[in-house]
């Protein structure tokens, strides 16, 4: 794949409204985009209706027509747990911004992953804890392709004070960067 299939992003979904997806999706919507969210267990998700965001059934019905879905979930295995059970909804050319810290070595399952279902990788996982996602304060450490990168700064703007861009996909950036 070499473009995104998308102009600009208008809807991105939150698939994981745990401690840092909560206030992730409530800055993305507050930045203008239309946000769709999953949570394994629906009752952590459900505050975020009155913030105007859509609560989902299924990590499927979340990522249904998204231009970026964003995933904040535990580990590298919860991550592609639920970009499987997400597949029937997956668009080719939606760009998956995965910003959970999960180390190194899921990150070449993951790529696959999203390479089987045409969407644009970006490994970004974020610097910071609860108190900076409240208030759009994180450090996010992105790599991504190029040609994808004006796209989804618009939502980084939005949860964090600023993006570090590191290359194209390399998780082990992160581990790297203890002076940003």
């Amino acid at each position: 794949m070499t473009n995104p299939s998308i102009t600009s992003v208008r809807k991105v979904s939150v698939l994981g409204t745990g401690t840092m997806g909560s206030p992730i999706a409530r800055n993305i919507a507050k930045g203008g985009f239309s946000v769709h969210v999953w949570n394994r267990t629906r009752e952590r998700a459900e505050q975020l209706a009155d913030f105007g965001i859509t609560i989902a059934d299924s990590a499927a019905d979340a990522v249904r027509d998204a231009d970026v879905i964003v995933t904040m979930l535990t580990d590298g295995d919860a991550v592609l747990k639920t970009m499987e059970a997400a597949a029937p909804g997956l668009r080719p050319g939606a760009i998956w911004a995965q910003m959970s810290t999960v180390g190194a070595d899921p990150i070449p399952s993951l790529v696959r992953t999203a390479d089987q279902h045409q969407l644009f990788f970006v490994d970004a996982p974020v610097q910071g804890s609860r108190q900076p996602a409240e208030l759009g304060q994180l450090v996010v450490v992105a790599a991504a392709p190029s040609e994808v990168r004006p796209l989804i700064d618009p939502v980084f703007r939005t949860l964090g004070k600023r993006t570090v861009w590191v290359g194209e996909t390399k998780q082990r950036a992160k581990l790297d960067c203890t002076r940003i």
